[in-house]
Protein backbone atom coordinates (compact mmCIF):
# COMPACT_ATOMS: atom_id res chain seq x y z
CA UNK A 1 0.00 0.00 0.00
CA UNK A 2 1.69 3.24 -1.56
CA UNK A 3 0.83 5.53 2.04
CA UNK A 4 2.15 8.55 0.03
CA UNK A 5 -1.30 8.04 -1.82
CA UNK A 6 -2.94 10.91 -1.16
CA UNK A 7 -6.52 8.92 -2.11
CA UNK A 8 -5.29 6.40 0.38
CA UNK A 9 -4.79 8.59 3.00
CA UNK A 10 -8.11 9.95 2.86
CA UNK A 11 -9.63 6.70 3.00
CA UNK A 12 -7.49 6.07 5.99
CA UNK A 13 -8.64 9.25 7.62
CA UNK A 14 -12.40 8.82 6.79
CA UNK A 15 -12.25 4.70 8.31
CA UNK A 16 -10.41 6.03 11.17
CA UNK A 17 -13.54 9.01 11.66
CA UNK A 18 -15.87 6.51 11.54
CA UNK A 19 -14.28 4.23 13.58
CA UNK A 20 -14.02 6.72 16.05
CA UNK A 21 -17.58 7.87 15.68
CA UNK A 22 -18.87 4.49 15.83
CA UNK A 23 -16.86 4.46 19.44
CA UNK A 24 -18.49 7.25 20.33
CA UNK A 25 -22.03 5.93 20.00
CA UNK A 26 -21.34 2.96 21.95
CA UNK A 27 -20.35 4.07 24.56
CA UNK A 28 -22.89 6.41 24.65
CA UNK A 29 -25.57 4.17 24.37
CA UNK A 30 -23.57 2.07 26.95
CA UNK A 31 -23.19 5.04 29.68
CA UNK A 32 -27.16 5.31 28.77
CA UNK A 33 -27.93 1.71 29.42
CA UNK A 34 -25.81 1.68 32.71
CA UNK A 35 -27.38 5.01 33.73
CA UNK A 36 -30.75 3.40 33.23
CA UNK A 37 -30.29 0.69 35.09
CA UNK A 38 -28.81 2.51 37.90
CA UNK A 39 -31.39 4.68 38.69
CA UNK A 40 -33.64 4.17 41.52
CA UNK A 41 -36.52 5.68 43.59
CA UNK A 42 -37.77 5.12 47.48
CA UNK A 43 -41.59 4.30 48.77
CA UNK A 44 -42.31 5.21 51.91
CA UNK A 45 -43.92 2.15 53.87
CA UNK A 46 -46.22 3.06 57.17
CA UNK A 47 -48.60 1.53 59.80
CA UNK A 48 -50.53 2.93 62.41
CA UNK A 49 -50.66 0.48 64.87
CA UNK A 50 -54.30 -0.06 67.35
CA UNK A 51 -53.11 0.84 70.82
CA UNK A 52 -54.11 -1.79 73.58
CA UNK A 53 -55.41 -0.88 76.89
CA UNK A 54 -53.01 -1.73 79.78
CA UNK A 55 -54.29 -4.62 81.57
CA UNK A 56 -53.96 -5.63 85.48
CA UNK A 57 -52.67 -8.97 85.61
CA UNK A 58 -52.59 -9.72 89.19
CA UNK A 59 -53.05 -8.00 92.50
CA UNK A 60 -51.87 -9.46 96.19
CA UNK A 61 -52.54 -8.08 99.36
CA UNK A 62 -49.67 -9.32 101.63
CA UNK A 63 -47.97 -8.92 104.76
CA UNK A 64 -44.45 -8.69 103.21
CA UNK A 65 -42.90 -7.08 100.22
CA UNK A 66 -44.33 -9.17 97.01
CA UNK A 67 -45.88 -11.48 99.31
CA UNK A 68 -48.25 -14.00 98.61
CA UNK A 69 -52.09 -12.81 99.30
CA UNK A 70 -53.74 -12.58 101.88
CA UNK A 71 -57.16 -13.05 103.07
CA UNK A 72 -57.32 -11.32 106.24
CA UNK A 73 -55.06 -9.14 108.17
CA UNK A 74 -54.10 -7.97 111.72
CA UNK A 75 -53.12 -4.72 113.38
CA UNK A 76 -50.49 -3.71 115.70
CA UNK A 77 -52.11 -1.91 118.50
CA UNK A 78 -51.05 1.21 119.17
CA UNK A 79 -48.87 1.62 115.97
CA UNK A 80 -49.06 1.45 112.40
CA UNK A 81 -49.06 -1.55 110.21
CA UNK A 82 -47.77 -2.15 106.62
CA UNK A 83 -49.82 -3.92 104.14
CA UNK A 84 -47.78 -4.80 100.83
CA UNK A 85 -50.54 -3.82 97.47
CA UNK A 86 -48.69 -5.50 94.39
CA UNK A 87 -48.84 -7.16 90.98
CA UNK A 88 -48.35 -7.13 87.42
CA UNK A 89 -49.38 -4.80 84.36
CA UNK A 90 -49.75 -5.74 81.21
CA UNK A 91 -49.76 -3.96 77.78
CA UNK A 92 -49.13 -5.70 74.27
CA UNK A 93 -47.79 -2.49 72.71
CA UNK A 94 -45.06 -2.25 75.45
CA UNK A 95 -44.53 -1.96 79.13
CA UNK A 96 -42.73 1.33 78.14
CA UNK A 97 -45.90 3.18 77.24
CA UNK A 98 -47.40 1.86 80.77
CA UNK A 99 -47.15 4.96 82.77
CA UNK A 100 -44.00 5.26 85.29
CA UNK A 101 -45.04 8.15 86.97
CA UNK A 102 -45.55 7.01 90.59
CA UNK A 103 -47.53 9.80 91.53
CA UNK A 104 -49.80 9.06 88.97
CA UNK A 105 -50.24 5.56 90.41
CA UNK A 106 -50.55 6.57 94.22
CA UNK A 107 -53.06 8.85 92.87
CA UNK A 108 -55.46 6.61 91.37
CA UNK A 109 -54.69 3.64 93.99
CA UNK A 110 -56.69 3.25 97.58
CA UNK A 111 -56.97 0.33 99.85
CA UNK A 112 -60.39 1.39 101.71
CA UNK A 113 -63.33 -0.35 103.50
CA UNK A 114 -65.42 -1.35 100.70
CA UNK A 115 -68.57 0.13 101.91
CA UNK A 116 -67.12 3.59 103.13
CA UNK A 117 -68.18 7.05 100.84
CA UNK A 118 -67.34 7.04 97.17
CA UNK A 119 -65.78 3.67 97.38
CA UNK A 120 -62.07 3.87 95.26
CA UNK A 121 -62.17 7.40 95.13
CA UNK A 122 -62.80 8.15 98.65
CA UNK A 123 -61.12 10.59 100.94
CA UNK A 124 -58.31 9.34 102.69
CA UNK A 125 -58.56 9.16 106.66
CA UNK A 126 -57.17 6.67 109.06
CA UNK A 127 -60.35 4.88 110.11
CA UNK A 128 -61.25 3.66 106.58
CA UNK A 129 -59.11 4.76 103.57
CA UNK A 130 -55.36 4.95 102.58
CA UNK A 131 -54.28 6.42 99.42
CA UNK A 132 -50.12 6.39 99.12
CA UNK A 133 -47.99 9.05 97.82
CA UNK A 134 -45.26 9.27 94.72
CA UNK A 135 -42.91 7.52 97.22
CA UNK A 136 -44.51 4.12 98.29
CA UNK A 137 -44.93 3.40 94.67
CA UNK A 138 -42.15 0.90 93.06
CA UNK A 139 -43.20 0.23 89.52
CA UNK A 140 -40.13 -2.42 88.09
CA UNK A 141 -39.12 -5.43 85.56
CA UNK A 142 -40.00 -3.34 82.30
CA UNK A 143 -37.09 -3.92 80.00
CA UNK A 144 -37.93 -2.24 76.58
CA UNK A 145 -34.44 -3.46 75.21
CA UNK A 146 -36.04 -6.94 75.56
CA UNK A 147 -39.29 -5.72 74.06
CA UNK A 148 -40.97 -6.34 77.34
CA UNK A 149 -44.78 -5.97 77.93
CA UNK A 150 -45.17 -6.80 81.68
CA UNK A 151 -43.77 -4.74 84.97
CA UNK A 152 -44.27 -5.28 88.25
CA UNK A 153 -45.42 -2.70 90.58
CA UNK A 154 -46.22 -2.47 94.46
CA UNK A 155 -48.07 -0.07 96.81
CA UNK A 156 -46.58 0.16 100.59
CA UNK A 157 -49.39 1.37 102.21
CA UNK A 158 -49.11 2.54 106.25
CA UNK A 159 -52.41 1.16 107.94
CA UNK A 160 -52.83 2.95 111.78
CA UNK A 161 -54.27 0.60 114.82
CA UNK A 162 -57.54 1.44 114.41
CA UNK A 163 -58.63 0.91 110.76
CA UNK A 164 -62.28 -0.34 110.66
CA UNK A 165 -62.68 -3.87 111.40
CA UNK A 166 -64.65 -5.88 109.39
CA UNK A 167 -64.45 -9.59 110.41
CA UNK A 168 -67.35 -10.92 112.23
CA UNK A 169 -66.72 -9.45 115.71
CA UNK A 170 -66.61 -6.23 114.35
CA UNK A 171 -70.03 -4.31 116.05
CA UNK A 172 -70.34 -2.16 113.15
CA UNK A 173 -68.97 -3.65 110.20
CA UNK A 174 -69.32 -7.52 109.85
CA UNK A 175 -71.03 -7.40 106.72
CA UNK A 176 -67.88 -5.91 104.42
CA UNK A 177 -64.71 -5.96 103.98
CA UNK A 178 -61.73 -3.52 102.44
CA UNK A 179 -61.51 -3.55 98.96
CA UNK A 180 -57.72 -2.56 96.92
CA UNK A 181 -58.23 -0.63 94.04
CA UNK A 182 -55.45 -0.18 91.22
CA UNK A 183 -55.44 1.76 88.06
CA UNK A 184 -52.71 1.55 85.11
CA UNK A 185 -52.48 4.01 82.58
CA UNK A 186 -50.69 4.28 79.31
CA UNK A 187 -49.06 7.04 76.86
CA UNK A 188 -52.96 7.43 75.02
CA UNK A 189 -54.76 8.03 78.47
CA UNK A 190 -56.35 4.27 78.37
CA UNK A 191 -56.71 2.53 82.07
CA UNK A 192 -56.95 -1.12 82.94
CA UNK A 193 -58.13 -1.67 86.66
CA UNK A 194 -58.55 -4.66 89.20
CA UNK A 195 -59.83 -4.96 92.78
CA UNK A 196 -58.44 -7.33 95.49
CA UNK A 197 -59.81 -8.00 98.76
CA UNK A 198 -58.86 -8.61 102.33
CA UNK A 199 -60.94 -8.75 106.22
CA UNK A 200 -59.70 -6.70 108.76
CA UNK A 201 -59.32 -8.51 111.87
CA UNK A 202 -60.84 -7.26 115.20
CA UNK A 203 -58.24 -5.75 117.29
CA UNK A 204 -59.00 -5.68 120.62
CA UNK A 205 -56.16 -3.49 122.59
CA UNK A 206 -55.59 -1.28 125.41
CA UNK A 207 -52.71 0.56 127.08
CA UNK A 208 -52.35 2.13 130.71
CA UNK A 209 -49.87 4.40 131.97
CA UNK A 210 -48.31 1.45 134.05
CA UNK A 211 -47.98 2.50 137.62
CA UNK A 212 -50.62 3.27 140.77
CA UNK A 213 -48.21 4.67 143.07
CA UNK A 214 -49.75 5.98 146.41
CA UNK A 215 -48.26 8.65 148.19
CA UNK A 216 -46.87 7.35 151.68
CA UNK A 217 -49.77 6.56 154.00
CA UNK A 218 -50.04 6.36 157.68
CA UNK A 219 -51.18 3.34 159.43
CA UNK A 220 -55.44 3.19 159.37
CA UNK A 221 -55.64 5.66 156.97
CA UNK A 222 -56.94 6.33 153.41
CA UNK A 223 -53.94 7.39 150.74
CA UNK A 224 -54.27 10.28 148.48
CA UNK A 225 -56.71 9.31 145.13
CA UNK A 226 -54.41 8.70 142.45
CA UNK A 227 -55.45 8.37 138.82
CA UNK A 228 -54.28 5.48 136.21
CA UNK A 229 -54.92 6.29 132.31
CA UNK A 230 -56.51 3.71 130.23
CA UNK A 231 -56.31 4.30 126.35
CA UNK A 232 -57.92 2.08 123.40
CA UNK A 233 -54.88 1.01 121.24
CA UNK A 234 -57.38 -1.08 119.42
CA UNK A 235 -59.92 -0.72 116.15
CA UNK A 236 -63.48 -1.44 117.96
CA UNK A 237 -65.27 0.00 120.66
CA UNK A 238 -64.21 -1.40 124.14
CA UNK A 239 -64.91 -1.91 127.90
CA UNK A 240 -62.84 -2.79 130.41
CA UNK A 241 -62.16 -5.72 132.82
CA UNK A 242 -60.55 -4.99 136.07
CA UNK A 243 -58.78 -7.31 138.32
CA UNK A 244 -56.06 -7.61 140.80
CA UNK A 245 -53.10 -10.53 141.26
CA UNK A 246 -54.06 -11.05 144.94
CA UNK A 247 -53.00 -9.41 148.20
CA UNK A 248 -50.65 -6.90 148.61
CA UNK A 249 -47.80 -7.72 149.88
CA UNK A 250 -45.50 -6.20 152.44
CA UNK A 251 -41.53 -5.48 152.51
CA UNK A 252 -41.69 -5.41 156.13
CA UNK A 253 -41.01 -7.74 158.75
CA UNK A 254 -42.72 -10.77 159.01
CA UNK A 255 -45.25 -11.96 156.75
CA UNK A 256 -47.73 -9.07 156.12
CA UNK A 257 -50.33 -8.20 153.79
CA UNK A 258 -52.86 -6.09 152.22
CA UNK A 259 -56.08 -7.59 151.54
CA UNK A 260 -57.04 -7.11 147.92
CA UNK A 261 -60.41 -5.25 148.50
CA UNK A 262 -58.76 -2.35 150.40
CA UNK A 263 -57.85 -0.67 146.96
CA UNK A 264 -60.75 0.62 145.39
CA UNK A 265 -61.71 2.65 142.05
CA UNK A 266 -64.47 4.83 140.73
CA UNK A 267 -64.42 6.22 137.10
CA UNK A 268 -64.78 9.74 138.49
CA UNK A 269 -62.89 11.16 141.12
CA UNK A 270 -64.85 11.36 144.57
CA UNK A 271 -64.34 9.51 148.50
CA UNK A 272 -63.23 6.15 149.20
CA UNK A 273 -66.39 5.31 150.39
CA UNK A 274 -68.40 5.78 147.24
CA UNK A 275 -65.23 3.13 145.34
CA UNK A 276 -65.66 0.05 144.16
CA UNK A 277 -63.42 -2.59 145.63
CA UNK A 278 -60.69 -4.40 143.70
CA UNK A 279 -61.29 -8.27 142.92
CA UNK A 280 -58.92 -10.66 141.97
CA UNK A 281 -62.18 -11.59 139.65
CA UNK A 282 -62.50 -9.85 136.71
CA UNK A 283 -65.34 -6.80 136.77
CA UNK A 284 -66.48 -5.09 133.83
CA UNK A 285 -65.83 -1.41 133.83
CA UNK A 286 -68.39 0.44 131.26
CA UNK A 287 -65.48 3.08 129.89
CA UNK A 288 -67.33 3.22 126.25
CA UNK A 289 -63.97 3.96 124.69
CA UNK A 290 -64.47 4.18 121.10
CA UNK A 291 -61.79 3.70 118.30
CA UNK A 292 -58.98 6.37 117.55
CA UNK A 293 -55.89 8.00 117.66
CA UNK A 294 -57.03 9.44 121.49
CA UNK A 295 -60.01 7.11 123.11
CA UNK A 296 -58.98 7.22 126.83
CA UNK A 297 -60.69 7.01 130.30
CA UNK A 298 -59.47 7.89 133.25
CA UNK A 299 -59.86 5.51 136.85
CA UNK A 300 -59.43 6.99 140.66
CA UNK A 301 -57.66 4.97 142.85
CA UNK A 302 -57.33 4.65 146.33
CA UNK A 303 -55.80 2.47 149.31
CA UNK A 304 -57.19 1.99 152.74
CA UNK A 305 -53.85 1.28 154.78
CA UNK A 306 -54.87 -1.55 158.17
CA UNK A 307 -54.14 -0.06 161.41
CA UNK A 308 -51.86 -2.66 162.44
CA UNK A 309 -49.63 -5.37 161.29
CA UNK A 310 -48.36 -3.93 157.90
CA UNK A 311 -45.04 -1.79 156.78
CA UNK A 312 -42.21 -1.41 154.12
CA UNK A 313 -43.80 -0.68 150.48
CA UNK A 314 -46.60 -3.17 149.63
CA UNK A 315 -47.55 -3.96 145.99
CA UNK A 316 -49.80 -6.10 143.79
CA UNK A 317 -50.42 -6.20 139.94
CA UNK A 318 -53.85 -4.75 138.39
CA UNK A 319 -54.71 -6.30 135.16
CA UNK A 320 -57.34 -4.52 132.81
CA UNK A 321 -58.24 -6.57 129.61
CA UNK A 322 -60.15 -5.35 126.64
CA UNK A 323 -63.34 -6.66 125.72
CA UNK A 324 -66.20 -5.51 123.18
CA UNK A 325 -68.64 -2.79 124.15
CA UNK A 326 -71.54 -4.38 126.21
Amino acid sequence: MDTNNPKTNNIHIIYATILTMVAFIMLGILLYVVNTRSQADTSTQSAAITNASPTIDTINIATSSLGSDSSTFTLTESTTTTIYVHGTATDTNSCGEIDSNTSNWAGAHRLYRTTVTNGSTCTAGDANCYAPVAADVTITGCTLSAGDTTETWQSTDTINFYADATDTTSTSHSATNWTAYIVATDDSAATGTSTDTVEMNTLFALSVDGTVTYATTSLGANSAEITDTITNSGNEYIDVNISVGGTMSCTGPGTTTIPAANGKYSTATGAIGTKTDLTTSAVGINTNLIQGASSTATLYFQLAVPSTGVGGTCSNTITYTAVNEA
